[in-house]
């Protein structure tokens, strides 16, 4: 369960809207296919983002940017 003195759950937008917020941004930080999709766990509700390995092997992701805003808990999947 995320701590209130960590996000602000008033500026906090719904699962749908950040979703298609990072679909907008990712082109930018990403270099193959991606996805980006609600889930769940002992957490709660968080964004996972996936992208895939390129044929080099080498890391899609073409910079390091904390995905973790707007009072989401974003994890980034390879």
């Amino acid at each position: 369960m995320a701590y209130k003195q960590n996000w602000n759950p008033d500026e906090k937008p719904s699962e749908k809207e950040m979703i298609k917020y990072l679909m907008k941004i990712l082109p930018d930080i990403v270099d193959t296919t991606f996805l980006a999709i609600g889930a769940s766990d002992d957490g709660g509700r968080h964004i996972v983002t996936m992208a895939e390995w390129d044929e080099r092997e080498k890391s899609p992701w073409k910079k390091e940017i904390s995905l973790s805003d707007r009072g989401w808990r974003v994890l980034r999947m390879t």
